[in-house]
């Protein structure tokens, strides 16, 4: 279908740009343990405080021992994002049911929207995802969430149409499509979902088509 080529065109487009960036950030190996990209340089996660979906101030550092799972969504996203909410519902609902349940677990969502992530906006979104309770969805003005993006090789932009200047899209087109995407905000980012240990350490990054099986591993190779 029309949809699922424009979405995973750019799921496939933004997965290949973020393991582009975390290769970049960090030399990466193979390892037996843990099935993501392992980040080999012992770096620890530039740290930050938001506000989560209950108006609540979170810190990084704050939760150290718990393995973090922190990725970059906004609530518009008609594409990438819903398929990284799902998949990291997937994960809670996994580890949840496992041995330990979600102790020492922590899932972060970070917005790359100010200007629309509202604090209650993401508890609205956190909700239709089934995971009101299940992670803290991070909001905050743009130039507290601008270093963010720029610690995690994050680089949020707004979205430009496929179709260029040309003439007017035929109605039901792929062109169609994305016009009408754009009319409702788009931004292209990158959406990797980094694993950080217990010591504040990253020690794995996760991009698209991930397997909610394999980072449920790790979590509990980290754990």
């Amino acid at each position: 279908m029309a949809l699922d080529r424009v979405v995973w065109g750019r799921v496939v487009k933004l997965g290949a740009a973020c393991l582009l960036a975390a290769l970049w950030a960090a030399a990466a190996c193979g390892d037996e343990e843990l099935r993501g990209t392992v980040l080999t340089a012992g770096q620890t996660a530039p740290d930050f405080t938001l506000t989560d979906q209950f108006g609540s101030d979170v810190t990084l550092s704050g939760l150290r021992g718990d393995v973090v799972l922190l990725t970059f969504l906004y609530t518009h996203c008609p594409d990438i994002c819903p398929v990284v909410a799902g998949h990291l519902a997937d994960v809670r609902n996994e580890l949840a049911t496992g041995p330990g349940g979600m102790d020492g677990v922590s899932i972060l969502a970070v917005s790359v929207d100010p200007e629309r992530d509202t604090v209650s906006r993401a508890r609205e979104y956190s909700e239709l995802y089934g995971m009101l309770t299940g992670w803290r969805y991070l909001v905050g003005d743009r130039g507290s969430l601008e270093g963010v993006w720029a610690d995690y090789y994050v680089s949020p932009v707004p979205a430009t149409s496929a179709s260029g200047s040309g003439p007017q899209a035929r109605e039901g087109s792929v062109d169609a499509l994305t016009e009408g995407l754009m009319e409702v905000g788009l931004i292209d980012h990158q959406a990797p979902v980094y694993l950080v240990d217990p010591d504040g350490v990253l020690r794995v990054v996760h991009t698209l088509p991930m397997r909610p099986a394999d980072v449920a591993a790790d979590v509990r190779s980290l754990r």
